[in-house]
């Protein structure tokens, strides 16, 4: 009889949220909640803007280049501390003359967004992006380079 009373309370106890048993003091984790907020939104600091203008004539040459090689590796990473779970992606191999390179992005970079929505599959968007910033004109990404964090607003020049 002690033990459904026992399994009552351990029961009430984490449909109400029980502060002691969750390691956020209460407060609901918002894992997998980003699919309609705002990337900014969620981040706990502002980034530092840098604006980015790159011309439209080498994009274009970059992106018809890199076809001919093999794109970038993107790994995830995964944070068992964060408040706030969305996926990010550290970015390597990347080329210096490639696309990617000629919108900011580096070597090492943890790229978090892109237009202030959270990039949930990079790896096939990479690929096309630039193409699609080439008819767009414009873009903005949000990565972290080290411990900053930074907003990079890409504009097509002529």
């Amino acid at each position: 009889m002690w033990m459904k009373q026992v399994a009552c309370v351990i029961i009430f106890l984490v449909c109400t949220g029980c502060s002691l048993l969750s390691p956020f003091g209460g407060k609901p984790l918002e894992k997998n909640h980003y699919r309609d907020r705002s990337l900014l939104e969620m981040m706990n600091e502002l980034p530092t803007v840098v604006e980015k203008p790159v011309s439209r004539v080498a994009l274009q040459s970059a992106v018809q280049e890199a076809g001919k090689v093999s794109g970038p590796r993107v790994v995830p990473i995964f944070r068992r501390d964060a408040r706030v779970v969305f996926p990010e992606h550290r970015i390597f191999e990347l080329r210096e003359d490639g696309p990617l390179s000629l919108l900011g992005l580096q070597n090492g970079d943890i790229l978090l967004g892109v237009n202030d929505r959270v990039l949930v599959q990079p790896e096939t968007f990479l690929g096309l992006y630039p193409s699609a910033v080439l008819q767009d004109g414009k873009s903005q990404f949000v990565v972290r380079r080290g411990e900053q964090l930074l907003e990079l607003q890409v504009t097509i020049t002529e």
